[in-house]
């Protein structure tokens, strides 16, 4: 399976450098009542796993409008 996120800031923001947790359940909850649910409790190696797959901008802002993608 492949996902492809695109995401759109909504407003002025501080880069959170602990983004991917709230990625990572998000994507989780998409997969709640399917085949797939399962993955998340499951023992061992996670299908998910994100480091910081959107670089911090110098001057550590988001901006309204700005695009990420993963």
């Amino acid at each position: 399976m492949r996902l492809l996120l695109e995401l759109t800031s909504t407003k002025d923001c501080e880069y959170d450098l602990k983004y991917y947790h709230k990625l990572q359940g998000f994507i989780y909850s998409l997969l709640r009542d399917t085949p797939y649910s399962v993955l998340h409790d499951k023992k061992g190696y996670k299908f998910f796993c994100f480091s910081n797959v959107f670089p911090v901008p110098e001057d550590g802002k988001i901006k309204r409008g700005d695009k990420k993608s993963c």
